[in-house]
């Protein structure tokens, strides 16, 4: 699991979704999309944010990811779920509940 923070204006819309995809594929490895959407993060509605589950290929290894990209004031938060592709179905469900 990985916590970054963005510094910056930003907004959580399809043109950030479709740029952070853009930004992914042009930096992974063999990266596919799996999922992208914008979601309500909190149970409220009043939070949204990105989503994208993806897969790509890393110093040999397949890896899967989901990363969610939180807008806060003047900042962002990403938050990346990383695990080999063969195994992520078993760290789902942790990572759902770091998540919550």
């Amino acid at each position: 699991m990985k916590c970054e923070a963005l510094e910056g204006d930003f907004q959580a819309g399809k043109a950030e979704l479709d740029s952070t995809v853009a930004s992914l594929r042009s930096n992974l490895n063999r990266f596919r999309v799996v999922e992208s959407r914008v979601v309500d993060f909190d149970d409220d509605g009043a939070t949204p944010a990105l989503y994208i589950d993806c897969a790509c290929v890393q110093d040999g290894t397949n890896l899967r990811c989901r990363q969610y990209v939180v807008p806060r004031r003047q900042r962002a938060f990403r938050i990346s779920f990383w695990a080999p592709a063969d195994r992520f179905g078993a760290y789902t469900r942790e990572f759902d509940r770091i998540l919550g």
